[in-house]
């Protein structure tokens, strides 16, 4: 986005391609921690039967944080990029509206 003389220059593919590489690089983990988080799922109060029922309690409030804290990621990863194209898209049209013709 910066040119070697220091001056900024706008990309709108480049914007559009950083969306892209953003969203393919972050999803697969979010993908895998979601299904790892399912998994722990499996483990209910019962499980803990030899524990106290406080760790129980604990371990289910743990499993519910973590879930919550991947949507917003999921939610924060998504807008992000929507972001980017958004900006990508109007800074094209913006230069196409003021290019003289």
């Amino acid at each position: 986005m910066t040119s070697p003389d220091h001056e900024s220059h706008i990309s709108p593919e480049e914007l559009r391609e950083l969306s892209k590489k953003l969203d393919a690089a972050a999803s697969p983990h979010l993908d895998k921690a979601w299904g790892l988080l399912q998994g722990a799922r499996r483990i209910t109060h019962s499980n803990f039967t030899a524990v106290v029922y406080t760790l129980a309690l604990a371990y289910a409030e743990g499993v519910e944080w973590v879930e919550e804290d991947l949507k917003s990621k999921r939610t924060h990863l998504t807008k992000i990029c929507a972001q980017l194209d958004q900006t990508a898209r109007l800074w094209a049209e913006t230069e196409q509206a003021n290019t003289i013709k």
